[in-house]
């Protein structure tokens, strides 16, 4: 009997061999777009492959060090797939930069991975780097006459055909460093077969799913693992990618009308809110059948009769739902961050399929929920050619083809993770009788108190998140006696809950002083303190009236809490908690 395994074809492990697979099978059609702010710059396949060999051209004419460095500071838009692709062909080791990183990051990272060539869009980018690394080249993508500075432009302009260097699957491909919770970034060093054979895993797996030439939304930073290892599918595919960012994503959503997209859970959280004020915002629908049909969406049982016949009576209000998404929407791909598990319910009930997953810049892509049996509140089930295994403290321990080479220049760091052909994720999980993979917290997130009992903050921290009105939480008491809460509005919707208290002339640092708000959300602490033991229960909390953004460097860029550097950001809030 031939399984899924039988059809993944690891002899392709570079990304030139990709490229001559795309071009067999796409040449003529149009693959990558970007907005221009009236409509769409599209280029085609069999283009994307001749300008990519330009500047593998090109680049080899600078007469670089055979496997150097090349950074790149470049938006989420063809022109970081075009250089971030060239650079691989022609043998040289990318370094994505973070758009969100501040100075201090993007010096370390210039400085720790050798870059010798730092390629950026505009004069404001080559301005503000040159600053902080004057000693490396750059390359501008979008001009033509700089001193100083290279010009893509005119690298293509003026390129010459040379050959390109013999790749191989152990070839460096990528340095990406880790935009983690705690401490200085890590390079994490993937070569080529990691993400090539990692991608003939994704392609086969997902074949009932991920068609050839699907239209994609990409909003996500081409940067960051999670989006920069699409950039493979849609190299076998031929994928039509739009490309567009968190402001106009609804919007082009409607104008694409995409198949599928990669998402966060943070935009999901967005929508769900959208839809669930829906009847105010529709005058035209009967406010008590459209809560009715909500409500009834997070609870409906697909295999109860009197259910079914319910679902068909509310079906036109699940229909304008999945419009949101563009009405030709098979499944969207979910990871960076656990989403809730009621709101990934909610979706897959009235129609829109989330496909959760699980992955790490060290081992990317390592499972996902399967598209014919999603189960709601997993990671889903390891990849074909893929391990994972549960040690004896909970870690979730992976093992394949996708699992990292090593951290660049560190050694100890990459033996405390590697150990036996396993990677020791710092995640802890369990993984049930079907083999579906629950993923609990983070190893490093579990803290003891004064009392030596142990916390594990992040089931708390998810359901206080439920609430629109929390952007984030951060749950401490690490050896203190008692738990507290750091608790960050969602600041945007501030005005809409001071109205309730008829607190709306009010500005939003006046109302986080204002009694009533921390009334209500000590009463969604009790709520959620319901689900504890007593010890482990918040006591006391703060409302902090400020935003966390990747720009502050207290979230990643995957919008997850720095934990750390929070905590030492408001230590002193945190001082006074425990002086009460």
């Amino acid at each position: 009997m031939q399984t899924t395994q039988d059809n993944i074809d690891t002899s392709v492990c570079t990304v030139s061999q990709l490229l001559e697979i795309g071009l067999r099978n796409s040449s003529t059609d149009t693959f990558l777009s970007d907005w221009n702010g009236k409509s769409w710059d599209t280029i085609s396949y069999k283009n994307f492959y001749d300008t990519v060999h330009e500047i593998a051209y090109g680049l080899l004419s600078l007469n670089l060090e055979p496997g150097a460095k090349i950074a790149l500071f470049v938006n989420n838009d063809s022109r970081f797939c075009l250089y971030d692709t060239a650079a691989s062909i022609a043998g040289f080791i990318t370094v994505p930069l973070h758009l969100t990183f501040n100075d201090q990051s993007i010096s370390y990272v210039l400085e720790h991975s050798e870059a010798t060539l730092c390629i950026v869009n505009d004069k404001a980018q080559y301005q503000r780097l040159k600053e902080l690394n004057p000693k490396i080249q750059y390359l501008l993508t979008d001009e033509e006459d700089i001193e100083e500075a290279l010009s893509g432009p005119g690298l293509i302009k003026n390129s010459q055909k040379v050959a390109l260097p013999k790749i191989t699957g152990d070839s460096p491909l990528t340095i990406i460093y880790t935009s983690g919770t705690t401490g200085q970034p890590k390079g994490v060093l993937l070569d080529h077969k990691n993400l090539i054979i990692l991608n003939s895993i994704v392609v086969s797996d997902l074949s009932d799913c991920i068609k050839k030439h699907d239209r994609e939304i990409s909003f996500l930073p081409l940067s960051h693992i999670f989006a920069k290892s699409a950039i493979y599918r849609w190299l076998w595919h031929g994928t039509s990618v739009y490309f567009t960012n968190p402001d106009q994503i609804m919007m082009h959503i409607a104008m694409v009308k995409p198949q599928t997209f990669s998402t966060v859970p943070h935009l999901l959280e967005k929508i769900y809110l959208h839809i669930a004020n829906g009847a105010e915002n529709n005058p035209q629908v009967d406010p008590q059948i459209y809560q009715k049909a909500f409500e009834f969406a997070h609870v409906y049982d697909s295999t109860n009769a009197e259910h079914q016949a319910m679902y068909q009576a509310f079906s036109p209000i699940y229909q304008a739902w999945q419009n949101i998404f563009g009405g030709e929407l098979s499944f969207i791909c979910s990871g960076g961050a656990h989403l809730r598990t009621e709101l990934c319910r909610f979706l897959n009930n009235v129609g829109i399929i989330i496909l959760e997953g699980y992955g790490m810049t060290e081992a990317p892509v390592l499972s996902v929920n399967p598209f014919r049996a999603p189960k709601p509140g997993t990671a889903g089930k390891a990849f074909s050619h893929t391990k994972i295994k549960i040690a004896e403290d909970g870690e979730i321990l992976v093992s394949g083809p996708q699992i990292m080479e090593n951290y660049y220049k560190d050694p100890e760091a990459t033996a405390e993770v590697l150990k036996n052909d396993w990677l020791h994720t710092g995640d802890i999980g369990h993984i049930d009788e079907d083999g579906y993979l629950y993923i609990t917290d983070r190893k490093k997130n579990i803290f003891k108190m004064s009392t030596g009992k142990f916390v594990i903050p992040t089931p708390l921290e998810t359901a206080l998140r439920a609430d629109p009105f929390i952007a984030h939480v951060l749950v401490i008491g690490e050896d203190k006696r008692f738990c507290s809460a750091l608790i960050f509005p969602e600041l945007s919707l501030l005005p809409r809950l001071a109205k309730k208290f008829q607190l709306d002339s009010l500005n939003p640092h006046e109302i986080c002083q204002r009694p009533e708000l921390r009334a209500y959300y000590q009463g969604q602490i009790d709520k959620a303190n319901t689900q504890l033991p007593k010890w482990s229960q918040i006591k006391q909390f703060q409302i902090i009236h400020e935003e966390l953004s990747p720009l502050n460097g207290l979230l990643t860029a995957t919008l997850k809490v720095k934990r750390k550097a929070v905590k030492i950001n408001y230590d002193h809030i945190i001082q006074e908690i425990y002086k009460k």
